[in-house]
């Protein structure tokens, strides 16, 4: 890789010398090495530790990436249930039941976990998905057994006590209750409703309104349906083999009993294929935040790294083509970028933006404007290059802290991603062209994504006259009408 960077700035380097010496004037020459784009930087070499699996006797998954450099232990935990596993009419049950875990047993309080926790300098907290909930538990290297005892109980002894459950349901819905002041979450919120209508992922965006109905009932059938070693992986990171932490980890979790799981295949949501406005009406909001998507193929896809190719292309840097045509050039917008969100069954490609209200309109059809360019018209190898030159080298950074090398290896084991994801990641990457790049792209219709507008209505309206229909909504997400260019209907 560092040969073939050198050879390409040799000969650049010789391409000016020789524009001179035919005869070239020193103003003109400087001007077209000004607007040479420079050659991406030499790969970092990637040495990553193997990881080790074992399969328990009684069906938990357990994972060793062994990385002696701190010491130090992640250990992350996952259950193969998220919110789209919560019963249809108590959303949020997931994310309930993950919570109640870490407040303690009929035998342990919730102060005395927390007391036991701080004694082995550890850290416990825990984050539900809309495909799985994750336990995160980082310590001190001494202290493995300790912290699994600690972690035993909570997961194989959970009493969900009235106390903590009131005390969880009302931490969740004030957090709730504050995310709604939020223009760019209530953005997104909607559109992933407006593109998950039927699916069951769309029991992960669930309103503070539907917390209450949550009782110990709903979140015990959810931990005695899902909590089995059988929907489980743990992933330890840290200076330990394999055999001890098999050892460790069967002597302390022995008892936890498997049960089958019969999950019916699931078919990914529709894409949206015809152009959709939609408002939130959030009064006397300063600007409009803007929240455009469209459903692509899932993690596992092969699909998946040409489109977060794209995706870095079009709005995934400050010098990408969104930020540069809406902030820099035209000055539209605050920010502009794109992402991708993967799941198991999915995933979404994004673009989010926050943009002066005069400008919203407009801004929508250069957003619109780029991402059918970047879709119809092949995307230009240097570019192609520069955005894979920028992954690999993101990449390492990514896994520097132990416990997010333990969360990428914990993310590959649950959604079987394999190899190409770990040892060949490099590899993988640069495999992948301009033409591979323009095939998956044109696999979705990206061009008609669903485009969400959160901002004052009585403000925006008047700059939103390029649309045919503009379905309003209030700030809880509920339709009110639409707005056509003849009124209201």
């Amino acid at each position: 890789m560092k040969d073939s960077a050198r050879t390409r700035s040799l000969l650049l380097a010789l391409g000016i010398w020789a524009a001179l010496l035919a005869g070239a004037a020193p103003g003109a020459g400087q001007e077209r090495f000004r607007r040479s784009q420079p050659n991406p930087d030499p790969l970092p070499q990637l040495r990553l530790p193997a990881i080790e699996t074992h399969r328990l006797s009684n069906g938990l998954l357990l994972a060793v990436c062994k990385r002696d450099r701190l010491p130090l232990i992640s250990l992350q935990l996952i259950i193969l249930a998220g919110e789209a596993q919560s019963p249809d009419d108590v959303p949020g049950t997931a994310t309930l039941a993950a919570r109640l875990i870490q407040q303690g047993t009929d035998l342990i309080s919730a102060e005395e976990v927390k007391a036991r926790i701080e004694a082995i300098g550890g850290e416990f907290s825990t984050s539900t998905q809309l495909d799985d909930s994750l336990f995160t538990f980082n310590f001190l290297e001494d202290h493995l057994d300790k912290a699994l005892e600690i972690l035993a109980p909570l997961i194989l002894q959970p009493s969900f006590p009235r106390r903590e459950l009131d005390v969880v349901k009302r931490t969740m819905r004030y957090a709730l209750l504050e995310r709604d002041k939020d223009p760019e979450f209530l953005a997104k919120r909607q559109l992933l409703r407006l593109l998950f209508p039927k699916h069951p992922y769309r029991k992960g965006i669930f309103s503070d309104d539907v917390i209450k109905a949550i009782g110990r009932p709903h979140v015990q059938a959810f931990y005695d349906a899902n909590y089995r070693p059988n929907n489980a992986i743990m992933v330890l990171s840290g200076n330990l083999s394999l055999t001890t932490a098999t050892g460790k980890v069967s002597h302390y979790l022995n008892t936890w009993r498997p049960k089958d799981i019969v999950r019916p295949p699931v078919a990914p949501p529709e894409p949206n294929l015809k152009e959709r406005i939609c408002l939130i009406d959030n009064p006397q909001t300063r600007d409009a935040t803007l929240s455009i998507g469209t459903v692509i193929g899932p993690a596992s896809d092969a699909d998946t790294l040409p489109l977060e190719i794209l995706s870095q292309v079009l709005g995934g840097t400050p010098t990408s083509r969104l930020f540069m045509n809406l902030r820099e050039t035209k000055g539209y917008a605050f920010f502009a970028f794109s992402e991708l969100d993967l799941f198991k069954n999915c995933g979404l490609f994004l673009v989010r933006a926050r943009v002066r209200p005069e400008f919203c309109g407009i801004s929508i059809r250069e957003i619109l404007g780029e991402i059918a360019g970047i879709v119809e018209e092949q995307v230009p190898s240097y570019d192609i290059e520069q955005a894979k030159s920028r992954l690999i080298g993101n990449f390492p950074l990514r896994i520097e802290a132990f416990d997010q090398l333990a969360l990428r290896v914990a993310q590959i084991k649950a959604f079987n991603l394999g190899e190409e994801s770990w040892n060949r990641h490099y590899e993988v990457i640069m495999l992948v062209n301009a033409e591979t790049v323009t095939r998956a792209a044109q696999k979705y219709p990206l061009r008609t994504p669903v485009v969400v507008i959160a901002g004052d209505k009585n403000i925006l309206v008047d700059y939103l006259h390029d649309f045919e229909n503009i379905e309003v909504y209030n700030a809880k997400g509920v339709f009110q009408y639409n707005l056509t260019r003849g009124g209201k209907e």
